[in-house]
């Protein structure tokens, strides 16, 4: 299965960042606002990411067990990166 071409940018944006030691930590809002799309459609690309495992995401939760922060970073499986090598 391919990916959509939103999900191209936003694994491109992740691995960037990674690649120059920037752990990404942006919120669905900040995606939605930067693409011009929904929250929900976000959920979706990255779900999709995740579910392709090329991207890993990290939840942080404060004591009141509420999500405080979310890191995304691409995953060490050059299988499935080489997999999508043809993005």
């Amino acid at each position: 299965k391919r990916l959509t071409p939103l999900a191209k940018l936003i694994y491109g944006e992740i691995y960037t960042n990674n690649t120059h030691g920037i752990i990404v930590d942006y919120t669905n809002n900040h995606y939605a606002e930067l693409y011009d799309v929904s929250k929900q459609t976000i959920s979706t690309t990255l779900k999709s990411l995740i579910d392709y495992k090329l991207i890993e995401s990290k939840i942080f939760y404060n004591n009141q067990k509420q999500i405080t922060k979310r890191e995304l970073k691409v995953t060490n499986d050059v299988g499935n990166r080489l997999k999508f090598g043809e993005m």
